[in-house]
């Protein structure tokens, strides 16, 4: 999929301003296979936190928190 540079910059802030997959998987720590991982850039201060929930080896949930720069939450 090719964008030009505007049309990349756009398609980051709407998924800054409107986050999918952002909040936490509430039972993560019950299911088996099922991860959450923290992260994040200390030059910057980006944290990010990503839970992926699994199941019969299909990822069934994904959702993040964190914060920092416009690029490191979209």
């Amino acid at each position: 999929m090719a964008q030009d540079k505007q049309e990349l910059m756009d398609y980051i802030l709407d998924h800054y301003e409107d986050p999918r997959n952002s909040g936490t998987i509430t039972d993560a720590d019950k299911v088996q296979n099922s991860v959450c991982q923290n992260g994040g850039n200390p030059g910057c201060g980006d944290i990010v936190t990503i839970c992926l929930k699994v199941e019969d080896g299909i990822i069934k949930d994904f959702k993040f928190e964190g914060e920092g720069c416009i690029v490191s939450q979209a």
